[in-house]
């Protein structure tokens, strides 16, 4: 938005108050990840915060939620008294989120988004291969390519610009 877009400072305010409770748990993870001087928590954190305003911005369907949800206890019944009992469970952990979107398309969408807005979102980076590397810092493995340091410090620029116009867009 521009300066013409809010009327007056108590506007601002107004808008800050009405979303305050869910942006400011955002902006505290915002803050805490720039205090960092270790690139791989910069990257972690901004991250996290995208995930989180994705989901403000493209909350789940309650309909859709509903069948997943009625899907997902059939398929539990189908397999009760065919799988053992620690199959069911390992099953039920791996679909519980299955409806889920992964970070690699929440990326994507919140990059269309700010393309949308006429804002650079993910420039050259792959969400997949941010996701991978995500991934890998987090659990430390090494599964696939990641991005180098020089690479990481770029990506945490663009996601930082990302994170900035997105939490301005919520006010």
């Amino acid at each position: 938005f521009t300066v013409n877009d809010v009327t007056t400072f108590a506007d601002l305010v107004k808008a800050w108050e009405k979303r305050e409770q869910t942006l400011s748990r955002i902006m505290d993870i915002y803050m805490s990840q720039k205090e960092s001087r270790v690139l791989e928590n910069q990257f972690i954190g901004l991250l996290q915060v995208l995930e989180s305003l994705h989901r403000e911005l493209f909350p789940p369907d309650p309909s859709l939620e509903a069948i997943f949800k009625v899907r997902l206890q059939s398929i539990h019944e189908k397999v009760r008294g065919v799988l053992e009992e620690t199959d069911r469970e390992l099953l039920k952990v791996n679909l519980e989120y299955a409806n889920q979107k992964r970070l690699s398309e929440r990326l994507v969408d919140l990059d269309n988004l700010l393309q949308k807005e006429g804002i650079q979102g993910l420039e050259q980076w792959d969400a997949n291969k941010i996701a991978r590397t995500r991934n890998n810092l987090t659990h430390v493995t090494q599964h696939g390519n990641t991005y180098n340091a020089k690479e990481m410090l770029q990506i945490i620029r663009c996601l930082n610009r990302m994170a900035q116009a997105l939490i301005l867009k919520e006010l």
